[in-house]
């Protein structure tokens, strides 16, 4: 998406992914700075894991900074909100 759809060309992966990053930073080196901020949005039912507690996001109810993600609850929506 970032290559094809926005064009950007200078991106690379994660070996295992940003989830391995974070768990071989907290068991090899837990004093260092993550370069990862925030929650990691994720495509299971966990919906984001928490990396840092860096509030990234803006409440969509009362714009406060926060890392909560959540599905709607209407059936009808089930939109991914940050909340």
């Amino acid at each position: 998406y970032l290559t094809q759809e926005m064009g950007f060309t200078n991106v690379s992966r994660l070996a295992g992914g940003i989830i391995a990053y974070d768990r071989t930073l907290n068991d090899n080196a837990p004093e260092e700075e993550p370069m990862f901020k925030g929650t990691n949005y994720v495509f299971d039912g966990r919906v984001g894991r928490q990396i840092t507690d860096d509030a990234l996001g803006e409440c969509m109810t009362c714009e406060a900074k926060t890392n909560l993600i959540s599905n709607c609850k209407n059936g009808n929506c089930h939109k991914r909100m940050v909340q």
